[in-house]
């Protein structure tokens, strides 16, 4: 048996005895979505095989591929991708793209970010941001930076 498909079948579709996969010009697909969809042949206890077939190039495809051949870790992907996209805009509907932040790096800072977004919330949580005077600058700044994105600051 054969199917013959679409990207679509990157999620929802479960056919259990499927065992290979040939994803032609997969160069144009992302990271996620590569891994996505050769996830729909790993679902039996079954050997599985996932061909990236590919003529391109271009070293960005060809680095993309290479990884997703190289990795089947889902986060090791995802922080790539992360790498190579963007994380998108936080405040807005873009899905990709550049943060604008100007102290830290998503990847490489992301433990002092986890530690900043904590003691935030624990600054918001007990009013201290809203109300205790030694706050009114940082909460001066977030305003001014991000005052077209006001209603999802209020």
């Amino acid at each position: 048996q054969i199917l013959v498909s679409t990207s679509v079948i990157e999620v929802g579709v479960n056919i259990i005895n499927a065992t290979t996969m040939i994803i032609f010009d997969a160069d144009r697909f992302g990271i996620a979505q590569l891994h996505q969809m050769r996830g729909r042949v790993r679902r039996s206890d079954e050997q599985a095989y996932c061909f990236l077939v590919s003529d391109s190039t271009v070293a960005s495809a060809v680095a993309r591929l290479k990884l997703v051949e190289e990795n089947s870790d889902g986060f090791v992907l995802a922080e790539e991708d992360l790498v190579n996209r963007g994380p998108g805009d936080f405040f807005g509907e873009k899905q990709s793209g550049m943060v604008t932040f100007k102290m830290a790096d998503i990847v490489l800072d992301k433990d002092m970010l986890f530690t900043v977004n904590s003691e935030a919330e624990a600054l918001i949580a007990n009013q201290k941001l809203f109300n205790d005077e030694k706050y009114k600058d940082i909460l001066e700044i977030v305003r001014k930076n991000y005052e077209d994105k006001k209603a999802m600051l209020d």
